[in-house]
């Protein structure tokens, strides 16, 4: 199986890559963290506690994104009141 063929218009101008846009994003500020936890708890109702997230953000004048996620995670023995 081939794969497709791409074909640009000819240009004959001078100064024709001008009228080209600009695929490179062009933001004012580029900005990112990632954090990390781990706690452990020893006794009759101890366990093990994970976290971790990371968050960014980009941005300039006119246009503000921000993406981000988490992971939460606990092993552990939690009391069972009310038996």
């Amino acid at each position: 199986m081939e794969s497709p063929k791409v074909s640009l218009p000819p240009t004959s101008a001078k100064g024709s890559s001008d009228r080209l846009f600009d695929l490179r994003p062009n933001f004012d500020y580029v900005t990112g963290e990632v954090g990390f936890l781990y706690g452990h708890s020893s006794g009759k109702f101890g366990g093990d506690y994970l976290q971790g997230y990371i968050f960014g953000e980009v941005g300039n004048d006119r246009v503000h994104i921000s993406a981000g996620a988490s992971y939460e995670e606990w092993n552990g023995r939690v009391p069972r009141w009310g038996r």
